[in-house]
């Protein structure tokens, strides 16, 4: 099992608001963190020689957000995230593998159970 990565947003705790009230910048975050997770996951399963065609994870929620109804810039929704694998040439030159957002996974992978089954 994978431990997904703990986001924890430091503010004034004189603030009656939770992050998420502040100036909107939970989900875009989230989304980032997401998306490196996704990366480091998927560059170490190349490294081993595999290449996943899917990679879904879903973020916990601890603040009872309910879905987002908009998806980010990347075409995921909170706090569903679906990936596959890819590869791109960095600055250098240099080819890296990379996690590339599904815009609709369930779409694009419609036999899917897990898919089908958790996101919205």
């Amino acid at each position: 099992m994978l431990n997904l990565p703990n986001i924890v947003f430091a503010h004034d705790q004189n603030d009656h608001r939770n992050p998420l009230m502040v100036d909107g910048s939970f989900v875009p975050s989230c989304g980032t963190t997401m998306q490196n997770f996704a990366n480091q996951v998927i560059r170490y399963m190349a490294h081993q020689g595999r290449s996943p065609r899917i990679f879904h994870v879903e973020a916990i929620d601890v603040y009872g957000l309910s879905p987002y109804p908009d998806p980010d810039a990347k075409g995921c929704r909170w706090p569903h995230y679906t990936y596959t694998s890819g590869r791109i040439q960095d600055g250098l030159g240099m080819h890296v593998t990379v996690a590339v957002p599904l815009k609709n996974a369930i779409r694009e992978f419609p036999d899917n159970f897990i898919l089908q089954n958790s996101t919205t």
